[in-house]
This record gives C-alpha cells, sequence and structure tokens, in this order.
C-alpha cells in the first residue's frame, strides 16, 4: 500500500538516525545550539530529538550515563592525585633548594653536589618518583580522554593530473 509521503518505515528508519546523529554530536561537546545549525534545525528541536532519542533507549543512556559517570570520577581521582602529587613535589624541592648545593635538570635525572647525605638523596629519590608518577597520571588522563584514540581520514574523488608541455595523446 502507498502512503502519501513516502514509506513509513525509510522515515522511521531516517528519523531513527537523526536522532543518532543528535546523540553523537552531543557526545562530542557540542551545545544544541551548534547541533541545530551542523542539521539545519533550530536548538529546540535538536534538543527534543535528543531527549527523545535517550528516552527511546533508556537501557543504553543508562548505560551510557554510568560510563560518563565513571569517566568523570576517574578524571576527578587523576587531579585529586596530580595535585596531591605537585605539592609533595613542592614540599621536596624546597628542602633540595634550601642548602643550595642541588642543581637538577628539568626531568629530575642529573643531580650535582649531592655526596652521602642520606637526606638529600631521599628527597632526590622521593622527586624522580613523583616525576614518574606525574607522567603516569597524565598518560592515564591522556587515555581516559581518548588523546591517543586513532585518527580516520577518509578521502573521497580524484586526483587528476596535468602535465605541461606534453600533450594528452603521447601520454597513453
Amino acid at each position: 500500500m502507498d502512503v502519501p509521503g513516502g514509506d513509513y518505515s525509510n522515515q522511521a528508519h531516517a528519523a531513527a538516525e537523526r536522532r543518532d546523529v543528535v546523540v553523537q554530536l552531543r557526545d562530542e561537546g557540542l551545545t544544541f545550539r551548534e547541533i541545530g545549525e551542523r542539521l539545519g534545525i533550530n536548538r529546540q528541536r535538536a534538543h527534543e530529538l535528543h531527549k527523545r532519542a535517550l528516552r527511546d533507549r533508556p537501557i543504553l543512556a543508562a548505560s551510557a550515563q554510568r560510563d560518563h559517570e565513571r569517566k568523570n570520577a576517574q578524571l576527578a581521582q587523576i587531579d585529586e592525585q596530580r595535585r596531591e602529587a605537585e605539592a609533595s613535589r613542592e614540599a621536596v624541592l624546597e628542602v633540595l633548594y634550601r642548602d643550595g648545593r642541588v642543581v637538577i635538570t628539568q626531568s629530575g635525572k642529573v643531580i650535582e653536589g649531592v655526596q652521602d647525605d642520606p637526606t638529600l638523596l631521599a628527597a632526590v629519590d622521593r622527586l624522580v618518583r613523583l616525576d614518574e608518577l606525574l607522567l603516569k597520571l597524565n598518560d592515564h588522563e591522556a587515555k581516559l580522554l581518548g588523546l591517543y584514540a586513532k585518527a580516520e581520514l577518509n578521502v573521497s574523488g580524484g586526483v587528476t593530473y596535468e602535465i605541461l608541455g606534453i600533450p594528452t595523446e603521447d601520454l597513453k
């Protein structure tokens, strides 16, 4: 049976795909205004489509919400650990610089002026460990934020070359 306006199942499928696009763009951090501009709809319509997509998929929405909350909790934990490590690092540097006998490169690896003073050696060891911890925290945060994700590049179309000075018939 022909329905005026086209095939209903195709329309429903297209509407579902549009809602999925809205959810994807929202997950990428776009505002509803930006989503509306991309899709040629207004901000309110973009918000309605997003709300309906989440309502239509409550299990997926709940799962996505849990994942989002878990990720935010991990990022907050990383931030707290980073603040503690940086505060400890400042305290260690204060001890090391107090005597003016220590020279440390930015990486914390080259140290001069420290012979066998156990306090200073312990402070240097602590500094190196804190620097390693900060690097690990930065790496973990980058992974959580997807900064190491592979980027895909899709290229379509073709390339046309023109060699000047040679007739095209001679190139075949």
